[in-house]
């Protein structure tokens, strides 16, 4: 089992690891969302359905459009939601447990998203080395 070691210093949100679900509420100075955060919103989206409801956990098809809203819609993750989108066919929800095609998406989602955790974790890492050394 893992866990993570507390102390004062890391106890703050902007010292602890960002995760794909959680890269959402990391401070950031640009004004418009990056795409790593919008890929956030969607795994945060899934990962609430699924505590709440577990295997019949089912997303919204105006959650997912809301989404979209806030992202380009020729970036990478515009084209991904936009996927997302295809597979609501006529229905107004899409379950999520044993969706293939969701899943596949979402792996997708995830090498994105990925990429954006890793840059905040290496702010993250260099701002608590700096802090340890002063």
């Amino acid at each position: 089992m893992k866990c993570r070691a507390s102390s004062t210093l890391t106890i703050q949100l902007e010292h602890q690891p960002a995760t794909i679900w959680t890269l959402f509420d990391q401070d950031s100075e640009q004004k418009n969302l990056s795409q790593a955060k919008i890929g956030s919103l969607v795994f945060r989206l899934v990962a609430l359905a699924v505590l709440k409801d577990n295997t019949a956990a089912e997303i919204h098809i105006h959650d997912v459009k809301d989404i979209f809203s806030k992202s380009p819609c020729d970036s990478a993750v515009g084209m991904i939601l936009q996927s997302t989108l295809c597979l609501f066919d006529k229905d107004t929800t899409l379950r999520i447990i044993g969706n293939k095609p969701l899943n596949s998406i979402l792996v997708d989602l995830a090498i994105t998203t990925t990429k954006g955790t890793s840059r905040e974790n290496t702010k993250k890492e260099n701002l608590l080395q700096q802090k340890f050394h002063e």
